[in-house]
C-alpha cells in the first residue's frame, strides 16, 4: 500500500510541472466571487476539460483511475463525487464557466444623492401641486422658476446617481470606471434643451443619443472604453412610427368619449376612459420594445453588445407581464419586471470575430419576488427615507445573479478578405 502511494506521488510530481502554465491560466478563469470550495471544484473541472477536450466524448464519465494520476489528494473524493453525477459535458461547462456581475453600492453612500433629489426635485414638485390647487392667482413667474429648478434638478440628480451606479458595478471583480465631467454633461443638457425647443421636439432623439453616448463612452473596464452605437436618426424614426399611432388612437378614443359625454352616457364614458388607457398602454408596447432595443447597442474592444430578439415574441412577452400586473392591481409588478429582465438578458449577446458571449439571469421567482416587495414596503412605510438602502440591496441581488457565459469560442484567426486592388 505504501509503495502504491509512493508511486502515485512520484507520478504526480512528474505530471504537475507540465501543467503549471495551464493551471495559471485556468485559475484566472475561475469565478472569484464564488466561495473557495466552489472555485476549487471549478479548477478541477477545468483541468479535466482541458485534458480531455480533444477526445470524442459527450458525457463526463471519465475513469477515476485516470484522474488519480493527475489530481492530488484531498480533492480526489470531491472530484469523484462530481463526475459520478453524470452531468453532460456541455451542461457542466455552462454551470462552471459563468462570469458574474456584482454591485457594491450601499444605502449610506447613496443617501446624500437621494437627499439631493428631495431638495431639487421633490420639494419643487410638491410646491407646484400646492400652488396649482389653490384658487388664488399664483404668479406664473414663481411657477416657472419652480418648474425650472425641478427639471434641472432632475438632470443633476440623474448624473450623480448614474455615476455612483456605474462606479460600483463590477464584472469578474473588476470595477467599471466613469470619467465623465459634470461641466461637460450639463453643457450637453442645456444645448439639447435649447435645440429641442427650437426644433419643436425634433432634436429630442439626438439629445437622448448624446446623453446615452456621454455615459457609455466615458465608462471603461480594464482600461478599455465602451462606445455607444445607437444613432439619433434611428431613434427619431422609432418615435415617429410608434408614438404617432398612440396619438391617433388617443385622439379617436377621446373624441368618442367626448361625444358620449355630451349624450349623458356617464357610465359608458367611464368604461370608455378605462378602455382608452388600456388601448394606449398596449399600443405603447412596440415603442418600449424598440427604444430599449436601440439603447442596448454598444462596443467594447472587438465585441459588439446588442439584443438578438424578435418583435412579435418579445411584444407578446411584454404584454403578458403587463396584463398580469394589471390583473393583480400591481402586486405582480416586481416579478413581471424580473421576468422581463431575464427574458431580454438571455437574448443579449456580445460578439467578436472569434468569440460569442451570452448574458443571463438566475431568477428565483418566489425569493426574488418577496425580497423586492419587502424592500418596497420598507420604503413606503418610511415615506421614502429607506429608499437608498432598498434600491442598493435590490441592485446587488439582481446584478450578483446576472452573468455572461461563452456560447462559442474559436481560437482560429478570422479569414480576412483580400486587399482591394488600387
Amino acid at each position: 500500500m505504501e509503495t502504491l502511494a509512493k508511486n502515485e506521488r512520484n507520478h504526480n510530481h512528474a505530471v504537475l510541472p507540465e501543467l503549471s502554465d495551464s493551471l495559471s491560466k485556468l485559475k484566472a478563469k475561475a469565478a472569484s466571487n464564488n466561495p473557495p470550495i466552489i472555485r476549487k471544484i471549478q479548477l478541477i473541472i477545468r483541468i479535466a476539460l482541458q485534458i480531455f477536450s480533444q477526445q470524442p466524448i459527450t458525457k463526463i464519465h471519465f475513469s477515476i483511475n485516470i484522474f488519480s494520476h493527475v489530481l492530488v489528494f484531498p480533492y480526489k473524493i470531491l472530484l469523484n463525487l462530481t463526475i459520478k453525477s453524470n452531468f453532460g459535458c456541455e451542461k457542466l461547462k455552462n454551470n462552471f464557466m459563468k462570469d458574474y456581475f456584482n454591485f457594491s453600492l450601499t444605502g449610506k453612500k447613496f443617501l446624500p444623492i437621494w437627499l439631493l433629489f428631495y431638495v431639487l426635485v421633490l420639494t419643487p414638485y410638491v410646491a407646484i401641486i400646492i400652488f396649482a390647487d389653490r384658487k388664488t392667482d399664483t404668479p406664473s413667474l414663481w411657477l416657472g422658476v419652480l418648474l425650472l429648478i425641478m427639471v434641472v434638478g432632475s438632470f443633476v440628480f440623474y448624473f450623480y446617481m448614474a455615476k455612483l451606479f456605474i462606479e460600483h458595478t463590477h464584472y469578474k471583480d473588476q470595477p467599471l470606471l466613469f470619467s465623465g465631467k459634470f461641466s461637460l454633461y450639463i453643457g450637453k443638457v442645456l444645448l439639447g434643451f435649447l435645440l429641442s425647443m427650437i426644433t419643436l421636439g425634433v432634436y429630442m432623439a439626438w439629445f437622448i443619443r448624446n446623453i446615452m453616448r456621454f455615459f457609455i463612452d466615458q465608462t471603461t473596464l480594464n482600461n478599455a472604453p465602451f462606445s455607444f452605437k445607437g444613432r439619433g436618426v434611428m431613434l427619431f424614426v422609432i418615435f415617429l412610427l410608434t408614438l404617432l399611432p398612440i396619438m391617433v388612437v388617443a385622439f379617436i378614443m377621446g373624441s368618442v368619449m367626448a361625444v358620449q359625454g355630451l349624450n349623458g352616457g356617464e357610465m359608458s364614458t367611464g368604461i370608455t376612459t378605462v378602455l382608452i388607457q388600456a388601448i394606449i398602454f398596449v399600443v405603447m408596447i412596440p415603442y418600449m420594445y424598440y427604444v430599449y432595443k436601440w439603447m442596448v447597442d454598444a462596443e467594447y474592444k472587438d465585441y459588439r453588445i446588442e439584443w438578438k430578439t424578435q418583435f412579435w415574441p418579445s411584444c407578446l412577452q411584454i404584454l403578458i407581464q403587463i396584463l398580469l400586473t394589471l390583473i393583480t392591481l400591481g402586486i405582480y409588478f416586481p416579478l413581471a419586471y424580473l421576468k422581463l429582465y431575464k427574458y431580454f438578458a438571455e437574448r443579449t449577446f456580445a460578439e467578436s470575430p472569434t468569440r460569442k458571449l451570452s448574458f443571463g439571469y438566475e431568477l428565483e421567482s418566489k425569493a426574488d419576488f418577496l425580497f423586492v416587495w419587502g424592500q418596497t414596503l420598507l420604503s413606503i412605510i418610511t415615506f421614502g427615507i429607506y429608499y437608498p438602502w432598498a434600491i442598493t440591496k435590490i441592485g446587488k441581488r439582481v446584478l450578483s445573479k446576472t452573468y455572461t457565459q461563452v456560447v462559442s469560442d474559436s481560437m482560429e484567426q478570422p479569414v480576412m478578405p483580400p486587399p482591394v486592388p488600387l
